[in-house]
C-alpha cells in the first residue's frame, strides 16, 4: 500500500467516525460501554479531533505534489512525501 491510498483510507475512516459522532449528537443516542453512560461531551470533542484529522488527511492529497493547498502561510500542516 503506497502513502496516498493509506491516507486516503484513515481519512476516510475519520470522516465515518466523525459522521457517527454527529449523528450521536443531533439524535441524543445515548452510548453506555462496560454499563457507564458516556457523556455526550466526548462526542463533542470526538467530532472535533477526528473531523480535524479527516481534513487534514484530505489536504494532504489535495495537491498531489505533497505540499497541502489548505496550508496558510506560516501554518503547519500534513505533507506526504514518497
Amino acid at each position: 500500500m503506497n502513502k496516498h491510498t493509506y491516507v486516503t483510507v484513515t481519512a476516510t475512516i475519520f470522516l465515518v467516525v466523525t459522521v457517527l459522532h454527529l449523528t450521536r449528537i443531533v439524535t441524543g443516542f445515548e452510548a453506555s460501554m462496560g454499563g457507564l453512560v458516556v457523556p455526550m461531551w466526548i462526542s463533542w470533542v470526538g467530532l472535533a479531533v477526528a473531523g480535524f484529522l479527516s481534513y487534514t488527511g484530505f489536504c494532504g492529497l489535495k495537491c498531489g505534489n505533497g505540499k497541502s493547498c489548505c496550508q496558510r502561510e506560516g501554518s503547519a500542516a500534513v505533507e506526504l512525501k514518497e
